[in-house]
């Protein structure tokens, strides 16, 4: 897959700005060129603010209301599961071995591998903070911040990864065997986003369908869909609702909810642009 898909794999960024204006002394076209970072920051930042800042000031304040209704009808039973909640010295140690040496992780964090290596009694201590997550549906102020890298596309413009404070990534794969386990309980013969699955494969089967069909005398019709910036469209209360209805640890949907949708900011190259959300 990663051989084939060579021809795919994005372009490095331009940590440069161009901005084409109609100059009034000179009566002719001119575009400006500038790598100042922060300028550069800015500029790549700009499109993606309209996106993320869209919307009226109502529609921000019902998405809150439903983060704030879920958590306030769960809080209860919170303490409970944070109790339960496998998240011991050993289980911590797994999780951070799954992760990859060469993933990146935000300024001032330690790299997972390096936590690793403390002691049994420093790993426990990390879960007691992971446990008050839980418990209070909460996480520490300072992760209430998106920093969002940007990646070139093959056909210009660019794709966002977020990279997640490593408090949050580290509970999250603690606690990955529960949600591991919903995602098989919940999968159907028909789903292709599941473990093991990929896009290549997803293709590959409809393909071959296809062909079959057509080496049979058959007629066959695909119906492909693509939707421009998809996660920044979902709708939050929907979402929630269907979560709940088909049985998702709805503790650990809050706490994605409290990380996923807080103010974001861009790091392009080295330098950080203003911040985009509220």
């Amino acid at each position: 897959h990663k051989i084939t898909n060579k021809s795919n794999a994005p372009p490095p960024l331009e940590l440069e700005a161009k901005t084409t204006y109609f100059d009034d002394h000179k009566h002719c076209w001119v575009t400006r060129v500038t790598v100042d970072p922060r300028e550069v920051a800015e500029h790549h930042a700009k499109p993606w603010k309209a996106i993320w800042c869209g919307g009226t000031a109502e529609e921000k304040e019902n998405e809150l209301e439903v983060c704030r209704r879920t958590r306030r009808t769960i809080l209860e039973q919170a303490e409970n599961y944070a109790e339960q909640a496998d998240i011991d010295a050993a289980a911590i140690r797994r999780a951070l071995r799954e992760f990859s040496t060469n993933t990146a992780v935000r300024a001032g964090d330690i790299p997972f591998r390096d936590v690793g290596l403390l002691p049994d009694c420093a790993l426990e201590s990390l879960g007691d903070v992971m446990r008050l997550s839980l418990a209070w549906l909460a996480v520490p102020k300072q992760d209430l911040l998106a920093v969002m890298v940007l990646l070139g596309k093959p056909r210009g413009g660019s794709r966002t990864i977020t990279i997640l404070p490593s408090h949050y990534r580290i509970m999250m794969r603690t606690l990955g065997p529960r949600l591991q386990q919903w995602d098989e309980a919940e999968a159907r013969c028909f789903d292709t986003a599941v473990r093991g699955s990929s896009a290549l494969k997803a293709q590959m089967r409809r393909s071959w369908e296809l062909e079959i069909a057509d080496a049979q005398g058959d007629k066959g019709i695909e119906f492909l869909w693509d939707m421009a910036k998809f996660y920044d469209t979902i709708q939050l209360e929907p979402l929630a609702e269907q979560l709940v209805e088909h049985g998702y640890p709805p503790h650990l949907m809050v706490m994605g909810m409290v990380e996923h949708r807080c103010p974001r900011i861009f790091k392009v190259g080295s330098t950080l642009s203003s911040l985009l959300s509220d």
